[in-house]
Parts: structure tokens; sequence; C-alpha cells
């Protein structure tokens, strides 16, 4: 794995047959699978596939051959082999969308704008044998609203939650999206209002219906949330950073601005650690800061 990872698949290669040559049979298809993916990745890619499709025939129920194939034909952005593998094991084994959703991760975290084509299609593809699959259909809500694909996304959290109405996360979602994108501030207090009867603890949500109240002009209330979210959160997280920007807003729409300033730096200090900020948000918390400070 070093090795790969350092772009030397011959030293990869050499290590893995040296091992092949001793090792127990136990051992011997993992090992394998491994070598032919540095075969791949030293340039035989055909020849690399072809092998690894024999080792899945040879055993459809162990799905290591196919993550390997998904893992190296993403890299490659060879989307439509991709998805045809996935049909593949989607056709031997209809109840088996976990592997499908573990690849679907994988070109999640890709940024390259096919990958993301390819999440959807794989999604869908899951969605065509198992339409009430929850983990796939927030996956897609999650993707299509990561594309600014609004009015699909809502319709798909509207779906999960008619399927599973205690489904806090997608209410958080759904909340979100309803508040910062439709501006529908009332429906989205009432999801949110609902999600934390279900779950008082669930601090995302809290955060959401703080930001919801801030939205409203009910600054007091949002104060009161976000303070409990900065209680709550673990120090190292990334949501306390955006519960720091969230009070600090509030804070100086209610003209206190001392306090305002030291939540607006603390969550820009934060951020620099624990991550948390869009680059937007910031951007517009360093503005802020400036602006409070002119006494503006």
């Amino acid at each position: 794995r070093v090795h790969l990872a350092s772009g030397s698949p011959a030293q990869a290669a050499a290590l893995l047959e040296q091992e092949l040559a001793v090792c127990p049979d136990s051992d011997r298809r993992r090992l394998t699978i491994a070598l032919w993916e540095a075969r791949y990745q030293q340039g035989d890619r055909e020849k690399a596939l072809q092998q690894l499709d024999t080792l899945y025939a040879e055993q459809p129920q162990d799905p290591l051959p196919l993550l390997t194939q998904a893992r190296l034909l993403q890299k490659d952005q060879k989307g439509k082999e991709l998805l045809a593998k996935a049909a593949q094991w989607q056709d031997r084994f209809p109840q088996g969308a976990e592997l499908l959703l573990a690849i679907t991760s994988d070109l999640q975290l890709a940024s390259a704008a096919e990958n993301s084509q390819t999440a959807e299609q794989l999604l869908r593809l899951i969605l065509s044998k198992t339409p009430d699959q929850a983990a796939a259909l927030e996956r897609l809500a999650m993707l299509l609203n990561s594309q600014n694909r609004i009015d699909e996304s809502v319709e798909l959290y509207r779906t999960i939650l008619k399927q599973t109405p205690d489904n806090v996360i997608a209410m958080n979602n759904l909340a979100w999206i309803l508040s910062e994108n439709q501006e529908k501030y009332q429906e989205a207090l009432a999801l949110a209002q609902q999600g934390l009867q279900l779950r008082p603890d669930y601090l995302d949500l809290r955060d959401t219906r703080g930001v919801i109240y801030s939205r409203l002009g009910e600054h007091e209330k949002a104060v009161l949330d976000f303070q409990k979210c900065i209680e709550l959160y673990p120090a190292q997280s990334p949501g306390i950073v955006g519960s720091y920007l969230h009070l600090g807003r509030a804070l100086a729409a209610l003209g206190q601005t001392a306090e305002a300033l030291a939540n607006l730096r603390q969550a820009l200090d934060l951020n620099q650690t624990n991550g948390g900020l869009s680059p937007e948000d910031a951007a517009a918390a360093e503005q802020l800061v400036i602006t409070l400070s002119q006494g503006n």
C-alpha cells in the first residue's frame, strides 16, 4: 500500500510476488487481488481487469475484486465501465446494495464532475431495484443538494420522511434547505421543532433551529440554541465552529458588539484547526469582524 500510494507499483508488485511464493493459502486470494491492482497501475490495465473479473467469477460472494476494480476505474474516471461492473453485481445480488453504497461513498469524496455523475447513476441503479433503500435515498438527496438541484433534493427528503417519519437527520437536512435555500422559514421551524421533540440532544438540528430563529428575527431564541450547542458540542468538532459563527451573527443583530466579536473570532480561530466553515462563511465572518470593529 505504501509503494502504491507513493507511485511505485513495480516495487509493490515485486513485494507481493515474493509474498505469494511463501504465503499460506488463506492469504493467497487477497494478495493476488492486490497484485493485479499493482499490475493495473504499472500499465497492464486490460489484463488486470480481466484477472479481477476471473477472481470475482470464482467467488462472486466476495466483493473485494469488484471494489478494487471500482477504485481503479474511478481513479481513471471510467464511469461507464464502473457502472457496468456495478450493474453486474446488482443483477447477481439484488439485495447487495451495501457494496454499491460503499462505491458511491468513494465517488462522492472525489471532486471530479464525472465522479459525481457516476455516483448519481449508481445511486439510481440501487433505487431501481430497491426504491425504498433509505441510505441510497439520503445520499442521492445530499448529492443533488450539493449540485444546487434544490427542488429535486427537497422532493427526495420528503419521500424519506414519508417512509421514516422519525428520521431526524433527514428532518435536519430538509429544514436547513427550506430555510436557507427556499426561505420557507415557518415550515422549516415546524420541522426542526418536530425533530427536537424526538431527539432533544441532536445538536446539529438545534443549531439549524437557531439559524431559522435568526432568519425570523427571533435572535434571543437563536442565541439560546447556539449557546446550548457550544456548551454540548465536543471541543474539537466542526459543528461547534458553525455555532460560534451563528452566535456571533445573532449577537451582532442584537447590538451586543463585544460579545459578537468574541464569538466570531473564536469561530475563525477554531476553523483553522477544526474546519467547519465553508470558504464563503469564513470570508463573511472576517468581513463582519471588520465591520463591527469599525463600529458600523
